[in-house]
């Protein structure tokens, strides 16, 4: 069945629903890849308000689309097949869409727009890749999101390491454990960490703030991104992107946060930001000072050595250890 305008308002409900009862599309799936592709899309100098036009069939990578778009504050604009060529230039070009995504039973349509539509930015295939459109599922892929999803108390996943692999990470619990619960308080002060908590990290390697601040985020059931590249404007456009409301900056990332223009910084701040952690160890006084004066009490810096040592080499049984596994 192809996608009419009618049938958006319904696929937003079927989306939602698959997500929750298809076993091939569970929750925690359906949101990692939908943060992949808003960073994605983010990627490509779009903002809220913008337009991505799509030729597809109902599919579940339609769904995807769907709730991928809506997360990164998008305009979904659906081209009806039926229409002809001239018919859908006109629709995409009076709609101010940037971004075209099609899949391969309409790639003949969508490399016939190639030349009708020049002010689109990025052309993609929603499946394969074709003629003058990259595969979105290759293009997702390489997006500089990853996601944790829910775990056990006390065990942080997907956490990637100094080589690259991911890994396992064990702590102390920060709702059960005296200790944890002592570091949570200390990494976040008096802000309530929970379910709705969206974690955005710029430090995917085992430091102890990011180790300690990622498990009591997943530990209360929220959810936690890390930038492939952990530079500050990546962090920025990530956060955005996953409408983050904590951040986690190590002292290089808040040092080129600091250097870049105010205005820039605040365009890129999610509207729901809560809280900025940031890793007391190197971040200079001038570099605290800048943050203070662009998100004020929101900026808690916080010193590595008021935290239990994470020792990547302690034994299995240890309350802080890290085993390597693929996930």
């Amino acid at each position: 069945m192809t996608i009419r305008e009618a049938d958006v308002a319904a696929m937003r409900g079927r989306a939602l629903l698959s997500a929750d009862g298809d076993p091939g599309l569970d929750h925690v799936t359906l949101t990692g890849r939908s943060i992949l592709l808003a960073s994605l899309l983010a990627g490509h100098g779009l903002a809220r308000g913008d337009v991505v036009a799509v030729l597809a069939e109902e599919s579940t990578r339609v769904y995807e689309l769907l709730v991928g778009v809506r997360r990164a504050g998008l305009v979904l604009m659906v081209v009806d097949p039926s229409h002809t060529l001239e018919q859908s230039a006109f629709a995409i070009n009076t709609s101010g869409a940037k971004v075209v995504v099609a899949a391969h039973a309409q790639a003949d349509l969508a490399q016939a727009l190639v030349p009708l539509t020049p002010y689109i930015r990025a052309r993609f295939g929603l499946d394969v890749e074709f003629p003058e459109h990259r595969s979105l599922q290759l293009a997702r892929s390489s997006a500089p999101v990853r996601v944790s999803d829910g775990a056990a108390s006390g065990t942080l996943h997907h956490i990637i390491g100094p080589s690259g692999r991911p890994i396992e990470l064990r702590l102390p619990d920060p709702v059960d454990d005296e200790v944890g619960r002592s570091q949570a308080e200390e990494l976040t002060g008096e802000h309530v960490v929970g379910v709705a908590t969206v974690l955005v990290e710029s430090a995917p390697m085992l430091t102890p703030v990011a180790a300690q601040i990622g498990t009591m985020v997943l530990a209360a059931g929220g959810t936690v991104a890390v930038p492939r590249t952990a530079t500050g404007v990546e962090v920025l456009r990530t956060a955005f992107a996953v409408d983050a409301t904590l951040l986690h900056l190590t002292a290089d990332a808040a040092a080129e946060i600091a250097d870049l223009p105010p205005d820039r910084v605040l365009r890129l701040t999610p509207p729901d930001l809560a809280g900025v952690v940031v890793d007391g160890d190197g971040c200079a006084l001038g570099v605290r000072s800048a943050l203070a004066g662009l998100w004020g009490s929101r900026v808690r810096v916080v010193e590595p050595g008021y935290l239990v040592p994470v020792d990547p080499f302690a034994p299995a049984d240890s309350d802080c250890s890290v085993t390597h596994a693929e996930i």
